[in-house]
């Protein structure tokens, strides 16, 4: 994982955080388009009581672009792609993706990859990252819910042929989800990354609803896998992240809400997808007001006393806020004018 380097518009949020206020909208949306999905992966928050039986679904993205279109002035940079299901499965992905990137902002893609139509490939060769959630080639089967190993690794080769072959830009990681299911197969996911030369994002399951067994207890449960894997491929993964920074069990801030904002697929605005009680409106037309709205301000207050506990790979609060020398630079640059 790349060390935070805030841009300029980061300063100021970061400034906006020390003096309780918010002047930009968010740097990045989060997007869950759809909750239909061709697999049934036991992390997944399908699983989840909360979800499970909620009907299939699909976001209006008109709506979605209106929104989109309406933060980029106030500061948006990019926009993540994904789902409760799997996104390539709305009706009119290639039509959204297509409009994202012309609006010039980075797009990032979250996909099973299952599927790879030649209109698809094209679609996400337009994409600026694209991160393939594969936990295991040798029981794809128990883990995903279908027999389709093979398949993936094959999409997943022609993808990156095809992104090569045609000197995209896009990059293309295998999202890894750390689990007590998923752990003992990190080994041939990474050795497989390693082979095609792509990187491997490791993140952390979520969910106080989901079944206990998927949660770990202590860091001592994956730690030496993951010192183990940084071994195998220090250059392609973010396992040292987990195996030396400061512990994600014991987080007591949070600053997300200056700097992100997840749209769920029933119309849920929340500031994080990983953290349940984020949530601070039902979304509405005029995003804008809702953002800077007093019970959204409320909201951001309350999360720097959280105690997040799935705050594993988040560049915002883990990575970058939470270390000193951040407000040390902050209070600098303040004084320099």
């Amino acid at each position: 994982m790349d060390s935070f380097s805030p841009s300029e518009l980061d300063w100021e949020r970061i400034s906006d955080i020390l003096k309780g206020r918010v002047q930009l909208g968010p740097k990045i949306v989060t997007v869950d388009i759809n909750s239909v999905c061709n697999l049934n992966c036991v992390f997944c928050r399908s699983q989840s009581k909360l979800v499970r039986h909620f009907p299939q679904c699909e976001l209006c993205l008109n709506r979605v672009l209106k929104t989109i279109k309406s933060l980029v002035p106030l500061g948006l940079e990019e926009v993540n792609v994904s789902g409760d299901g799997e996104p390539i499965l709305h009706s009119y992905f290639k039509r959204f993706i297509q409009e994202l990137v012309d609006l010039g902002i980075k797009v990032n893609i979250s996909t099973n990859l299952t599927i790879l139509t030649e209109d698809v490939l094209n679609s996400l060769s337009k994409a600026d990252s694209i991160g393939v959630n594969f936990c295991s080639f040798s029981n794809y089967k128990l883990i995903h819910g279908r027999d389709l190993a093979s398949q993936v690794v094959r999409n997943l080769i022609s993808l990156v042929n095809f992104i090569r072959d045609n000197g995209s830009h896009t990059s293309v990681d295998i999202d890894f989800v750390l689990s007590r299911p998923t752990l003992r197969y990190a080994f041939e996911v990474t050795e497989l990354a390693k082979r095609l030369g792509i990187g491997v994002e490791f993140v952390m399951v979520y969910g106080e609803d989901l079944p206990k067994g998927l949660f770990f207890e202590s860091e001592k449960e994956f730690k030496p896998v993951l010192r183990q894997i940084h071994s195998l491929y220090p250059q392609g993964t973010n396992a040292i992240w987990f195996v030396e920074k400061t512990s994600p069990f014991s987080f007591s801030r949070c600053f997300i809400g200056w700097f992100h904002c997840f749209i769920d697929v029933f119309g849920g605005i929340h500031f994080c997808c990983q953290h349940p009680g984020t949530q601070f409106a039902e979304w509405q037309e005029d995003f804008k007001t809702l953002w800077f709205s007093p019970n959204a301000q409320k909201k951001r207050d309350s999360l720097t006393h959280l105690n997040p506990r799935n705050c594993h790979h988040c560049n915002y609060c883990a990575e970058g806020l939470l270390l000193s020398w951040v407000e040390k630079e902050v209070r600098k640059r303040e004084k320099s004018g």
